[in-house]
């Protein structure tokens, strides 16, 4: 079947017409890309705990380092994360426990999760994310702060906090980094917050660790966990990937259309470049031409599509 269309009509006839064919081609069985998934955190010499969550079943949840420390899931739930699974704390009593951690002593510490809380956070509700609390560190919101409790030789307490809103439904990139004699940093997405000069020892204990805490749990979903025996520069996470900029869920580095709310990601002729935002959505023009200004792509101008049981759009261009 073939169908030539020429474009000497007014827009609103154009616009009718694409909508029409694309309609017609969908119905006979005309197929769109599939996206790759988004890459997970690594492991490298610094690391020394990293928890994918991406078991989808089952109580145990597993450390991807040689380490093994594997955690016990109480009161949890598998969901979809921001890479692949994850865990959904109910906010009450729910955690993993890691039985025997332990921080080693180099004077440095990171601290990275993904985290997308189920509500806005009550301020007067303390919600844990990361809990080493007889050993190295706490992470934790509180009273409309994000803060970092590190531990002192001895036992003595020094408390970080920044004000930091945490919206339902959006997920973050947070983290916090700090070096004995150096500063303690906060990361909130592409934002960076120092925080102060951080204590002079670092305590190192075996015990355990937990991510959310028994009664202090973390009201939503935790992905990614990495904890680091370094201040890191740079993350396993790139910030750039947490940028949504037209919050339809899909971040930019991931969606054919970045301005232009479509969380479908249809796109017919697999150019790369989203029906919703594609100045000619049968043919394949990636570099979306349009000499004329009309907002119809050279392409479109004169258009030729030919779909059968296999469609197979002319000028599809290289596979993806």
């Amino acid at each position: 079947m073939v169908f030539k269309l020429n474009w000497g009509v007014d827009f609103m006839k154009k616009s009718s017409l694409i909508i029409f064919v694309f309609s017609v081609l969908i119905l006979m069985g005309c197929t769109q890309a599939e996206y790759s998934p988004r890459s997970e955190c690594i492991i490298d010499n610094h690391t020394v705990g990293l928890w994918h969550f991406n078991e989808g079943n089952g109580l145990i949840v597993n450390d991807a380092t040689n380490n093994n420390y594997n955690g016990n899931i109480l009161g949890a739930s598998w969901v979809d994360g921001f890479y692949n699974g994850a865990l959904l704390f109910n906010g009450v009593d729910g955690y993993v426990n890691i039985p025997n951690f332990t921080q080693p002593y180099t004077g440095q510490i990171t601290v990275e999760a993904l985290v997308k809380p189920s509500l806005n956070i009550n301020s007067n509700n303390r919600a844990e994310i990361t809990s080493h609390a007889w050993g190295t560190q706490q992470f934790y919101y509180l009273r409309g702060e994000l803060c970092v409790n590190l531990y002192e030789t001895g036992h003595i307490s020094h408390v970080y906090c920044h004000p930091t809103i945490l919206s339902a439904n959006e997920w973050y990139f947070l983290a916090f980094t700090a070096e004995v004699g150096g500063d303690v940093n906060l990361f909130v997405n592409e934002n960076t917050y120092n925080l102060g000069s951080a204590p002079q020892t670092l305590e190192t204990a075996t015990n355990d660790l937990r991510i959310s805490v028994f009664d202090r749990s973390f009201p939503g979903t935790i992905d990614e966990v990495r904890i680091s025996d370094i201040a890191r520069t740079d993350f396993c996470f790139d910030i750039e990937e947490m940028i949504d900029t037209d919050s339809d869920g899909i971040i930019d580095s991931q969606d054919n259309c970045i301005n232009t709310f479509n969380p479908s990601q249809t796109d017919f002729d697999r150019d790369r470049v989203g029906d919703w935002c594609d100045n000619c959505i049968m043919t394949w023009n990636h570099y979306q031409e349009d000499s004329d200004g009309d907002f119809i792509g050279n392409a479109c101008e004169t258009f030729e599509y030919t779909c059968s049981i296999n469609p197979s759009p002319t000028n599809m261009g290289p596979p993806l």
